[in-house]
């Protein structure tokens, strides 16, 4: 049977389809803190069109500090051998977190029209049949995705699922010892951030890197590295939102405990957070339609780099906040 329910995360929304089954793992494994894990770091270092990076420190590393609970990563070179093991793996009760080609998984809107990395999680096995639940929320191009548990023939599975790569990867938790204290590993966490976003900063690696990607316009491909980018950053940024806006009312309640926010500068954070998020959504829909309107055949919208700095511009101001305050 299965051992993580059917239902997705509370985060899952706000997280890509890799980190939303990370959030399943993590709750069926009882992780004491799953924001502070996933949502806690938050940085922006990008030199267009590379893949841009969100967190300042390694998120599986960060995991573990923040849970005690390591994520191991194993390979697997058919799906045969990746579902094989995953379903042993559950029927000793640790449900496997599986990383395929998006193309290839059946039930994801992406089957049949991209290749990318995309995550699910078998949990259960019942006869010749799967439980897998797949946590990933998201309104895509091919239509919605449709989160949640479902049982598959394991032969069905096998014969259409292909790598991301050069391999599966299968990833399970294991417990790795205590985990950090809860106000250490945040005021660890804003430090890293505040340290990462000032050196992106100096070197214009930050958001306004972006900015100046778009200007003078992109073709289809530019601007499909960048609807990808923008919709990374965006959902990275309601998640932290959402950590901050929790250890304000931890802060308010433990009076500034050591290593928590003082109430004050907390509460400027969260103040900040808002022009950050609703920037970042103009951003996304912007991007998404400017990439539609020149797959059509059509110029590319002049104003996209203006939003961009408006984007970067509230990014300033919110880590600025943090940086105050910390």
């Amino acid at each position: 049977m299965s051992a993580t329910g059917n239902g997705t995360g509370p985060l899952a929304p706000m997280l890509s389809c890799v980190e939303a089954n990370i959030e399943v793992l993590l709750r069926h494994a009882g992780a004491a803190d799953v924001l502070t894990a996933l949502g806690a770091l938050c940085s922006l270092d990008v030199l267009p069109p590379a893949q841009p990076v969100l967190t300042p420190l390694p998120r599986d590393a960060w995991i573990e500090r923040s849970t005690g609970l390591r994520l191991t990563s194993t390979p697997a070179d058919t799906a045969a051998k990746a579902i094989d093991a995953a379903r042993a793996a559950a029927e000793s009760g640790s449900p496997t977190l599986v990383v395929a080609d998006a193309f290839t998984v059946p039930w994801n809107p992406y089957a049949g029209h991209e290749h990318h990395e995309h995550g699910f999680v078998v949990d259960g096995a019942e006869g010749d049949r799967l439980h897998i639940v797949d946590a990933y929320v998201n309104t895509t191009r091919y239509g919605p995705t449709e989160p949640g548990a479902r049982w598959i023939e394991a032969a069905e599975l096998i014969s259409v699922l292909r790598p991301a790569g050069d391999r599966f990867e299968l990833r399970n938790l294991v417990g790795a010892g205590p985990a950090t204290d809860r106000d250490t590993v945040a005021a660890q966490a804003v430090a890293a951030n505040v340290a990462a976003w000032r050196e992106a900063a100096a070197e214009g690696r930050d958001a306004t890197a972006l900015a100046r990607f778009a200007d003078g316009g992109l073709d289809a491909e530019g601007l499909a590295w960048l609807s990808l980018a923008v919709w990374l950053i965006s959902r990275s940024r309601q998640v932290h939102a959402r950590w901050w806006q929790e250890r304000t009312g931890e802060s308010v309640d433990a009076e500034a405990s050591v290593g928590a926010a003082a109430p004050k500068a907390a509460e400027a954070v969260v103040a900040a957070a808002e022009p950050v998020l609703r920037q970042w959504q103009t951003t996304q829909t912007m991007t998404y339609l400017a990439w539609r309107r020149v797959e059509a055949g059509h110029p590319c919208p002049t104003t996209l780099a203006a939003t961009l700095s408006a984007a970067a511009e509230a990014e300033t101001a919110w880590f600025e906040a943090m940086a105050a305050g910390s």
